[in-house]
């Protein structure tokens, strides 16, 4: 699961937008049908999954925001589902036939070291798969691959 794919600009225009807002927030398309609620004066259910930008694009510094993200995404043929875990610098990244990827994106934006089998990373690997299941609870999935025995490497 490439930065290309998940790291795409969202660029938004109107009233309420801080012009010269620059935000490396984390956000995702489930994002958008809350903030459109909230813009329009309607109510956001609380089944949505997303969270309304709002707050983000007014600029305001004090506005609680998520620390990680979760995305899917779903091969075809031979290739096979992915779920990343993004928190700050780090992506962890569970692959459907059993691999593990952990990468820290500071020092390797372009996904060159997977460091989810060395052992000085353990504790990061497993913080990153605890975040992980976290976040599928909070939606009610449920985990694909679960538990976390020693990685593989991808």
């Amino acid at each position: 699961m490439t930065e290309e794919m998940m790291r795409v600009p969202l660029i938004l225009r109107g009233p309420g937008v801080n012009r010269s807002l620059d935000s490396q927030s984390l956000v995702a398309n489930i994002d958008l049908a809350p903030t459109i609620r909230e813009l329009y004066g309607l109510a956001v259910p609380e089944t949505c999954q997303g969270r309304s930008l709002c707050s983000l694009m007014a600029g305001d510094e004090n506005a609680e925001w998520r620390a990680g993200l979760m995305t899917e995404h779903y091969g075809l043929h031979e290739h096979v589902w992915q779920r990343a875990w993004y928190c700050g610098r780090w992506k962890f990244v569970l692959q459907g036939h059993g691999f593990k990827d952990l990468y820290d994106l500071a020092d390797d934006p372009f996904d060159c070291r997977n460091l989810a089998g060395d052992g000085h990373y353990r504790e990061r690997r497993q913080m990153m798969l605890d975040g992980r299941l976290v976040a599928l609870q909070r939606v009610g999935d449920v985990p694909v691959v679960s538990g976390d025995s020693e990685a593989s490497a991808g």
